[in-house]
């Protein structure tokens, strides 16, 4: 009114997100300290726009198992929930990843002193890396207990490319990628590309100790090969983890 902007709705909201509704002059739930949401399946990225800017002095908060959220309602949390000492997003899936981390050392950081985030809980949050893990470690200053325990993505930088993996599996099971039968290398083909064997051939083969039990054998040792490197990663990301713990702090693998 009379040109000048109310500062009732700019107080409290220095960093909105783009697609959150206007805020309330006043929040619904203010006196709220500790709000448990863990295994609401489908709870969505919009009930938590909607809800953190009504629960502005929430302390506490647990979204464990809510697995339909995104990196977006972590931000909204981020953003209206300034006084959060508490955060669980345990086996979130694929919904927590390492930019929900960023977003939690940014605020922590711009604001020490509101936001100053004293437990967190990440378990099983396969898409959170050790990129993350580190941005969290630097900005949250204030941070008394992280939970990193199954995280397989801390420590996987030395792995081969997924895709490559599966590719050669995929040529290890005699299959393509499209599903198609790979044919036989000097295998001969008849006029519509099929592949035909003799007698003589599937002779040789057996003599010579190939054929079926030599192809499992293969595949069996590339998939302990391929295992045996994600338990090393595995265990590097736990020694990692482990070794950034400083006075007052416990990393939890």
């Amino acid at each position: 009114m009379n040109g000048q902007e109310s500062p009732v709705l700019e107080e409290g909201y220095s960093h909105p997100l783009s697609h959150s509704p206007p805020p309330l002059a006043e929040p619904c739930f203010p006196r709220l300290r500790e709000l448990h949401l863990s295994d609401c399946t489908f709870l969505t990225d919009d009930a938590i726009v909607a809800l953190a800017p009504n629960v502005p002095r929430l302390e506490a908060l647990s979204l464990s198992f809510c697995c339909a959220l995104t990196d977006v309602a972590v931000e909204a949390v981020c953003g209206n929930c300034r006084y959060l000492k508490k955060l669980d997003l345990s086996f979130c899936g694929s919904a927590v990843s390492d930019a929900s981390l960023y977003q939690l050392a940014r605020f922590d950081s711009l604001e020490p002193g509101k936001h100053s985030l004293e437990e967190l809980e990440i378990r099983g949050c396969v898409r959170v890396t050790e990129r993350g893990v580190r941005q969290v470690l630097n900005g949250c200053m204030s941070l008394k207990k992280l939970n990193v325990s199954s995280c397989s993505g801390i420590g996987t930088g030395d792995l081969s490319a997924p895709q490559q993996q599966q590719s050669s599996t995929s040529v290890s099971n005699g299959q393509s990628d499209q599903g198609d039968d790979v044919p036989m290398a000097g295998a001969p083909q008849d006029n519509y590309g099929q592949t035909t064997l003799s007698s003589e051939t599937c002779a040789n083969t057996n003599t010579n100790g190939g054929g079926s039990n030599g192809s499992w054998a293969s595949l069996s040792n590339t998939q302990s090969s391929d295992l045996t490197r994600k338990m090393n990663a595995l265990k590097k990301g736990k020694e990692w983890a482990l070794a950034q713990q400083r006075p007052g702090l416990q990393i939890i693998v």
